[in-house]
């Protein structure tokens, strides 16, 4: 006990150097994370990938189509009913988008 008090008495940790060593830890967090980021890529492109061609392929679908062309129509007559007029229904419903498992953007 005497001989680590000592020590401590000899070589005191100063703020600075805690800070250093906490500037250094978070250093090497970010290489951490930069290296996993950068080993995942790969593996998120071809998920990505896999998505896409997917969402591509169900649009081809007649039924995709009838169902999108449902969403539309059910959309603008409801808006009409709400009290929006014809003109202002067509604006909404153009402008909105379709229901999409992926990012849309908006």
């Amino acid at each position: 006990m005497l001989a680590s008090s000592a020590f401590a008495e000899t070589n005191p940790v100063t703020d600075e150097d805690r800070d250093s060593e906490v500037e250094q830890k978070k250093q090497e967090m970010k290489e951490a994370m930069a290296e996993t980021m950068e080993a995942m890529v790969p593996a998120m492109k071809a998920m990505m990938k896999a998505m896409l061609e997917a969402q591509i392929e169900l649009a081809r679908e007649p039924e995709t189509a009838r169902s999108m062309a449902a969403f539309k129509r059910n959309l603008y007559e409801s808006l009409i009913k709400e009290g929006f007029s014809e003109e202002e229904a067509l604006q909404i419903t153009i402008s909105t988008s379709l229901p999409s498992a992926g990012y849309s953007g908006n």
